[in-house]
């Protein structure tokens, strides 16, 4: 790959190391405590700022409609805080009824999501303005709160007024369930154990353990999360890149690790390609490519046929990709790259 920038930052940070993210010009990276950020198109260094807190490790951020990054807690006091993407200084926070290690968040139109939990444990979805409204002088949102049915492990957007929502802790209770963010009902459910889980208006992708060992990759319809299709894969990832899904297949004594593209409508094998011997870790698609990360580094491959189009060095966390580019965090720094 034909590297854009290379940005220091990143380098010598803590582990866990999560997916960069771009916003208005933007890259921002987490890890450990510290956040950094940096200008998209030249790499240099904007700000960066320490969040420790006594468990910031199970932190993420995400993108709201300000150009802010949302700190979303997984501690027992709730602490969600806005870090504005232009000086990296809190914008506003709060303090949310949320559960340890089982508070998940996602940003839909204008609104912050965030599912906490009442004294008793009775699931909640948390609604906060994340628009302009809200900010340093309004200080922090009001928040709207509406009963869940089950508490979720984690939420996506399937489109507007609907989240996707896993969820397992009962044979009883639905491994996938669609909600209304209107009123918080479940509107569709599948029973699959489902992780991971990406969505679009076309298709859900899912990668749900097998019976006999193994994953298999289930592709449901939008609507009412009914089953497509579903194929044998090795690795616990899935990307959409527009007409197909990818998933993982082999490994180490299994003939190489292999990448498989296939129709999101029929499940046809549309190509198959070689990434080399070490397991694939994750998969990420974009317009026309699609980024794999391998224990042996990234391999960028054409969405359409499979073709390499390029090779890069190990990464240290997922990458992004978007905008013409992928943005690496590795254990020297952040690296942006030209993807075709």
């Amino acid at each position: 790959m034909r590297t854009l920038w290379h940005a220091e930052v990143g380098a010598g940070f803590y582990l866990p190391r999560h997916r960069p993210l771009l916003r208005d010009r933007t890259v921002t990276v987490r890890a450990g405590g510290t956040v950094a950020a940096v200008d998209a198109v030249t790499g240099d260094a904007r700000w960066a700022v320490d969040l420790h807190h006594p468990s910031d490790d199970g932190r993420w951020f995400l993108p709201t409609p300000r150009g802010l990054v949302t700190d979303v807690a997984h501690v027992e006091d709730g602490l969600t805080e806005v870090v504005g993407v232009e000086d990296g200084y809190a914008a506003w926070h709060r303090v949310l009824p949320v559960l340890d290690a089982t508070s998940c968040a996602v940003v839909e139109g204008e609104r912050l999501l965030v599912t906490g939990a009442t004294p008793t444990g009775h699931a909640l979805l948390l609604a906060l303005d994340a628009g302009a409204g809200a900010g340093a002088s309004a200080g922090a949102p009001d928040v709207a709160t509406l009963p869940l049915p089950w508490l979720p492990l984690g939420l996506v957007t399937l489109g507007p007024g609907r989240l996707l929502a896993m969820h397992r802790f009962g044979a009883a209770t639905p491994g996938l369930f669609e909600v209304d963010v209107a009123t918080g009902r479940c509107t569709a459910r599948a029973d699959d154990d489902v992780w991971p889980l990406e969505a679009s208006g076309d298709a859900v992708a899912t990668v749900c353990a097998a019976a006999g060992g193994g994953h298999v990759l289930r592709v449901l319809d939008p609507v009412g999360l009914e089953a497509r299709w579903s194929a044998p894969v090795s690795a616990d990832c899935a990307a959409l890149a527009g007409d197909v899904v990818v998933a993982g297949r082999g490994g180490p004594g299994d003939g190489g690790a292999r990448v498989v593209a296939f129709a999101v409508r029929t499940g046809e094998v549309v190509w198959e390609a070689p990434v080399g011997d070490g397991p694939v870790f994750d998969v990420s698609g974009a317009a026309g490519v699609v980024v794999v990360t391998t224990g042996a580094g990234v391999v960028v491959l054409d969405a359409r046929d499979g073709q390499v189009l390029d090779t890069g060095a190990r990464a240290c966390a997922p990458p992004h990709v978007g905008d013409g580019a992928v943005h690496l965090l590795r254990d020297d720094g952040l690296v942006a790259a030209a993807v075709p």
